[in-house]
């Protein structure tokens, strides 16, 4: 697996999304932005390591918080 890199801006507003604090109508064009690359690189991700089962365990099934625990297990948290 190659290694995921999440800037800060990028931390900040998944963060943001997972508390939900903006919803798909009220994202303001940057957080939309930083949150469409977040998705190609998820997206990128679970096609390269063909995980599209894990997302049945993940909460809504929420490709997000799929990457962001990634994230986490390669960060050792």
């Amino acid at each position: 697996m190659k290694t995921i890199i999440i800037t800060p801006e990028q931390m900040e507003v998944i963060q943001q999304h997972l508390k939900g604090e903006f919803g798909m109508f009220t994202a303001t064009d940057h957080q939309q932005k930083v949150l469409s690359e977040v998705i190609n690189d998820a997206e990128a991700l679970l096609e390269e390591l063909d995980a599209y089962d894990e997302l049945d365990e993940i909460e809504d099934g929420d490709t997000i918080r799929w990457y962001l625990n990634k994230y986490n297990e390669q960060q050792g948290n």
